[in-house]
């Protein structure tokens, strides 16, 4: 099959070839001709089904003989760690050891590049519930942390807590739930990016899938990486035509609290507090050692 792209070609992509070549940059449009030909990949005799950052199958393609596979998929096989420069249109790729030395983590400027994806609001006899849903669009693997206070009307805080998550990857997203016992009339806070210094991003190499029956979900989560997963916890929001109604979290791993490399664990999961539901949206959380 063929296909015929004008203009750019989005995405960050690696060149596979058997002859060599000089490398330059340019900044111009081109007219390409796209070989689809179900190229498959395989490492030590193990397919390897590439996604992109959102989880999405990105199939290879040829263009004049030569062979492209997204570069986040072959980086995530070969446990390299690979990050996207937005500022100066660079692939960068490290060693997960040195990921934030070689490339300058700055606190500040990594947290100006967390983007708050969505905000939930929902009310049960037990509590006043607030869910927000951050990504992270930086390059970086790190620690964010969310400090939020709640006011009443006269602005007083009758409430405040704070959560952090650990190893948060480039282009993963996250969902922090707050309980407030209180009623309150509005809400404040501040989001931080904290350096990762002990563990490195392992959701990326995370495959899940999730089915709903008899008013439960049945989570799978598989390691595709070359490290045990530690730690893997979901956050599940249950929504109900289009509105959360209900959230429980957990962990879903073996009894060492962890997913080892090529295995999977399957975890059935209620809501809480057995609100009807239609649908669900649901978050991972976990690290790897260095």
């Amino acid at each position: 099959m063929k296909k015929r792209l004008q203009g750019f070609i989005a995405g960050v992509l690696i060149g596979v070839t058997l002859t060599s070549g000089t490398v330059f940059a340019k900044q111009i449009k081109e007219t390409a001709v796209i070989f689809y030909n179900n190229i498959k990949i395989s490492l030590n005799g193990q397919e390897i089904r590439p996604k992109d950052a959102n989880g999405n199958y990105v199939e290879p393609f040829i263009i004049d003989g030569t062979t492209y596979l997204p570069v986040r998929a072959v980086a995530n096989a070969l446990d390299i760690n690979v990050k996207w420069d937005n500022k100066t249109n660079t692939v960068l790729l490290s060693n997960q050891k040195s990921e934030n030395v070689a490339t300058g983590f700055d606190s500040t400027s990594t947290a100006n590049e967390i983007s708050v994806v969505n905000e939930y609001y929902w009310e049960t006899d037990y509590g006043n519930y607030i869910a927000i849903i951050i990504k992270n669009n930086s390059a970086y693997t790190f620690s964010p942390r969310i400090q939020i206070s709640f006011k009443d009307n006269s602005g007083k805080i009758v409430g405040a807590k704070n959560q952090s998550e650990n190893a948060f990857g480039p282009g993963s997203e996250i969902a922090f739930v707050f309980n407030n016992d209180e009623p309150f009339e509005k809400y404040e806070y501040t989001i931080t990016a904290n350096e990762e210094k002990y563990y490195e991003d392992c959701v990326s190499k995370l495959e899940f899938t999730h089915s709903i029956t008899n008013e439960k979900v049945i989570l799978q989560v598989k390691n595709n990486g070359k490290k045990p997963a530690k730690f893997v916890k979901y956050t599940i929001l249950f929504k109900y035509r289009g509105k959360v109604v209900d959230y429980d979290w957990g962990y879903c791993t073996d009894d060492d609290y962890e997913i080892k490399a090529g295995m999977m664990e399957i975890n059935e999961v209620s809501a809480v507090y057995k609100e009807k539901f239609d649908s669900v949206e649901i978050y991972l959380t976990g690290r790897s050692n260095r």
